[in-house]
């Protein structure tokens, strides 16, 4: 009897094991195939990144090599300081003669490109075991003519890089349908966002304890435009600023002269005198004031920047606000009688140009500070039910909010949130080496 238990535990283990191998295949194909199909690097070079991390090694190093050979110079670069910040496992796993002399052909020596090249040796540092290597690219053809040996030759393994057909579709994440909040996978969901473009707009608590957060959003919002940009080029980012009451602080722009500006200036964190704030009013003034000018076929997404509530008596208005909003149903207040809004656009025929109806994906992200303890669940409980009202998702920060890393992570989705964090330093990495002044 003990031994039929044992066998049968056995056996489902296996069955177990089995499963998870074909999953784990299925998601490699997957990544394979948006290698092969898409032409935006940044999903290319996600692909990429997410195979090494399913420590499918030899399929990466196919993908690597091809992608260091790329006519685009940005894939070629972070593809390369990926590896070169891959771990020991990896290096192993991909140290050959076709990647050395790659690396050597393609990266040294490139005088105006000097984090690509710092990245180049220091990749070939870790494949040689050479400490400190120099800058030349003799030297180092040299080297592989007389050290063969330390080097494998893959090029009987390394792959051709071929699409699969495709898998039936899988069920929708977190039972969000596509049609509603992101795409199910998270292939799909950086596909959406590339083709369609992304309408971001931040709803900013601009009260005394929201310092650190804006302090963030201040410093490090130029590397949120530059990476959704280069995701989705037809992006733009907008601004709401709120305390008790709520107003556009910059109508939506792709212009990063612009969007820095206005955060510097509208983004200061004063005041504030009670608890609650207007979070209600920042929520009607994000979906329905026409200076924002959201466009029809965007991914419209809001960003929640707060630590506090509602105001007594807003909370189920808000959250129905943000239901109508996810479902295409939310009609706006009536416009005051002004002469901004009584001017109204006109097409070519004379009628009042139609307008679809816009959903809209609602994100939260809650920072907690100590005075604002006594409401914390309070502000949690809105924000989470914002976020779920809408396919969305909620975060607690703390002290120190990284808001601009939280919101990518929300935008590209956590399945991605390794290579996310990989690729935000990354960025950050390359940039501050090009413009040491602007770190």
């Amino acid at each position: 009897m003990l031994k039929k238990i044992n066998f049968t535990i056995a056996l489902a283990g296996l069955m177990f094991f089995c499963a998870l191998t074909v999953r784990a295949q299925d998601k490699t194909d997957e990544l394979v195939k948006a290698y092969i199909s898409n032409e935006n690097w940044v999903i290319k070079l996600f692909a990429i990144m997410e195979v090494r991390n399913q420590k499918a090694y030899d399929i990466y190093e196919s993908m690597l090599l091809d992608a260091l050979k790329s006519s685009n110079q940005d894939l070629r670069t972070y593809a390369l300081a990926g590896a070169a910040s891959s771990n020991t496992d990896c290096m192993g796993r991909i140290k050959s003669i076709q990647l050395m002399q790659t690396v050597i052909d393609n990266f040294l020596e490139l005088k105006k490109q000097p984090f690509a090249t710092d990245k180049a040796l220091e990749l070939i540092s870790n494949l040689t075991g050479e400490k400190k290597p120099a800058d030349k690219k003799k030297k180092w053809l040299e080297w592989i003519e007389k050290n063969t040996g330390a080097l494998p030759d893959h090029a009987a393994t390394i792959r051709e890089l071929k699409a699969k057909p495709a898998a039936a579709a899988p069920a929708p994440a977190n039972g969000v349908a596509s049609g509603r909040g992101f795409a199910a996978t998270e292939v799909e969901r950086l596909e959406d966002l590339n083709k369609n473009g992304i309408d971001l707009v931040f709803c900013c608590d601009i009260t005394a304890s929201m310092g650190p957060a804006v302090d963030n959003v201040q410093k490090e919002v130029r590397f949120l435009v530059n990476i959704v940009m280069s995701l989705a080029p037809s992006s733009k980012i907008g601004f709401v600023c709120f305390n008790d009451a709520a107003w556009v602080g910059l109508a939506l722009s792709s212009d990063m002269k612009v969007i820095q500006e206005a955060v510097n200036r509208q983004l200061g964190a004063v005041g504030g005198e009670d608890w609650e704030e207007g979070v209600d009013k920042a929520l009607e003034v994000a979906l329905s004031d026409p200076e924002l000018e959201w466009r029809d076929d965007t991914w419209k997404v809001l960003v929640f920047v707060s630590d506090a509530p509602p105001h007594p008596g807003d909370t189920d208005r808000t959250i129905q606000m943000a239901k109508d909003a996810a479902n295409g149903t939310f009609v706006p207040a009536p416009p005051k009688d002004n002469k901004k809004n009584k001017a109204k656009k006109k097409v070519a025929s004379g009628a009042e140009k139609p307008s679809k109806p816009k959903k809209f994906i609602i994100n939260s992200i809650h920072t907690k500070t100590p005075d604002m303890a006594p409401y914390e669940q309070q502000a949690q409980s809105v924000y989470t039910s914002m976020a779920n009202a809408s396919g969305g998702t909620y975060s607690a920060l703390g002290e120190n909010p990284q808001v601009v890393k939280q919101t990518l992570l929300m935008l590209f989705g956590k399945e991605w949130e390794n290579v996310t964090t990989e690729f935000i330093e990354l960025f950050k990495s390359k940039a501050e080496a090009e413009n040491p002044k602007k770190k």
